[in-house]
């Protein structure tokens, strides 16, 4: 269930929603440097103790190189060093805000992606939200970010153009460092549906990112795939066209995830070396009059390559994920 928004940004218009998020974005302060010796500036600037919205050394580099960022009231150079005395001041202005027609076509897609009744496996929702994240359900067919892929299409919009519409922009507390628009701190395939965790500020974005990056976070996916699935009948060795798996069953007490059963561990060593690793356990097995039977299976990815979960399916355990036009050549059946 959905817990209710922070504030009421629902009764806003779209604009106005737009309109508060480079609002709360735009940051201005002062600082009297107090420090034992000389410091170049962007290294002075860089843990957002001086200003929260910079917090490395590249933001406050580029926020000098822009004229925000200004020494003494003038404009310097990241390297230039910092005294005590020194007065340092940022002046951040708002992001430029979207045209009409701009602004328009985000809402119409927004407006797509909450429907009620959408019939492509859930709709765009906050399972929960505070001042600086949020937690929403992404619907599949819809990707989290823009990448080279979506700007083939021209224009083609993803979730980061509709979270500014969902979510409230973060209160204006200088310590909170608002980001100009709520920003995913991981990624969900195009047609995956599930929780994506947002960041609002940049201290959320900073911790979130730490928490996925020394994979503090577990990821639990259920796939429904293609034939019976049998661990036991899997375990051991497998070379396909992708590669070579390593497939190992283990039970409850050698799982290196907390699932709270055995199952499968698959392991992948990719053309660039790296390993992927997918634990796999069966939920049910059910007869399809199409494919003979459907397994539902529980996914919980150790580490995080292209199509892990996908590959892991297809191609080493010969059950492909129903609907997978990627790795599945009956896809369409």
């Amino acid at each position: 269930m959905a817990l209710a928004l922070v504030g009421s940004a629902t009764a806003l218009s779209p604009t106005e929603r737009l309109s508060s998020w480079r609002t709360a974005a735009a940051c201005t302060g002062v600082h009297v440097a107090s420090v034992a010796e000389s410091t170049p500036l962007s290294r002075f600037c860089s843990d957002g103790t001086v200003f929260p919205a910079l917090t490395s050394r590249t933001q406050a580099n580029n926020a000098a190189q822009r004229g925000e960022l200004l020494l003494n009231g003038r404009t310097a150079h990241g390297a230039a060093r910092v005294h005590s005395g020194d007065v340092l001041t940022l002046n951040n202005p708002s992001p430029a805000p979207l045209s009409t027609p701009e602004v328009r076509r985000v809402e119409r897609f927004f407006e797509e992606l909450t429907e009620a009744k959408r019939e492509r496996g859930g709709r765009f929702e906050v399972l929960h939200e505070d001042d600086e994240l949020a937690v929403v359900f992404k619907p599949p067919g819809v990707h989290s970010t823009g990448w080279a892929g979506t700007r083939k299409k021209w224009g083609e919009l993803t979730l980061c153009d509709a979270l500014p519409l969902l979510l409230t922009a973060p209160s204006q507390r200088a310590s909170l460092a608002p980001l100009p628009a709520p920003s995913p701190a991981h990624r969900l395939d195009a047609r995956v549906g599930g929780v994506i965790a947002v960041a609002k500020t940049r201290r959320a974005l900073a911790g979130l990112s730490t928490l996925f990056r020394e994979r503090r976070v577990t990821k639990v996916y259920v796939a429904i795939v293609v034939g019976a699935v049998c661990i036991e009948e899997l375990a051991g060795d497998r070379v396909d066209a992708g590669g070579r798996f390593t497939c190992t069953a283990f039970s409850e007490s050698e799982a290196t995830s907390k699932s709270p059963e055995g199952g499968l561990r698959v392991e992948q060593q990719g053309e660039d070396g790296r390993l992927s690793v997918t634990e796999v356990r069966v939920l049910e097995v059910t007869p399809c009059a199409v494919h003979g039977a459907l397994t539902t299976l529980e996914l919980r990815p150790l580490t995080g390559r292209r199509h892990q979960l996908r590959i892991a399916c297809a191609l080493a355990l010969g059950a492909p994920i129903v609907g997978d036009d990627l790795y599945h050549a009956g896809a369409s059946a």
